[in-house]
């Protein structure tokens, strides 16, 4: 399912993404994810969206359902020379596809079929991991990857308003740390 709100703000951003990102204050990345229906901003976000000429700031709790026609058409993955760009393109169809998914699961009322497709869906997920010689990630090999550093700006960005935000991201650090088993 998918809300009102993102899919009039899917529509009003269009290819404005970085645009709309810096106008509200956030990360081009999180524009994304509500223009993908993946997540809802916050009520504060939403009445600048509003106010900026996007949807009203009530539409994204307004569920509806996704068309069946539009669940059964997953993105492509196109073949093409190993690059990073390639590997995130081609990581983010993937992650469409599981999405999509997801969604037909959430639609499924009888519980036995929804866990026999959930079973599916996670084991095609492993089997995935498997083959991207992730499926049980270290924390050295979170670390290592490219979101890693788009992760830490959306901490920032969560702890920007809070006045303490030194002290609140001496306290991350320090359990980042210590979940690597090192030291700050």
């Amino acid at each position: 399912m998918r809300s009102e709100g993102s899919q009039g703000f899917a529509t009003w951003a269009g290819g404005r993404l970085q645009a709309v990102a810096d106008q509200v204050g956030v990360h081009v990345a999180t524009v994304s994810r509500w223009a993908a229906g993946q997540n809802a901003p916050p009520p504060r976000k939403r009445k600048m969206i509003q106010e900026l000429g996007g949807p009203e700031a009530g539409s994204w709790d307004v569920m509806i359902p996704l068309a069946p026609a539009a669940r059964r058409a997953p993105p492509e993955i196109t073949p093409e020379p190993a690059s990073p760009a390639a590997t995130r393109r081609n990581a983010d169809a993937l992650q469409a596809m599981v999405q999509l998914a997801l969604a037909e699961i959430a639609d499924v009322e009888d519980l036995s079929e929804r866990t026999r497709l959930q079973e599916k869906l996670a084991a095609v997920i492993a089997s995935l991991g498997k083959l991207t010689g992730h499926a049980v990630l270290s924390h050295a090999a979170m670390q290592d990857s490219p979101l890693w550093a788009e992760l830490m700006r959306a901490v920032g960005d969560a702890i920007e308003p809070f006045e303490n935000r030194a002290e609140i991201a001496r306290a991350i650090a320090a359990k980042l740390s210590a979940l690597r088993g090192g030291s700050t």
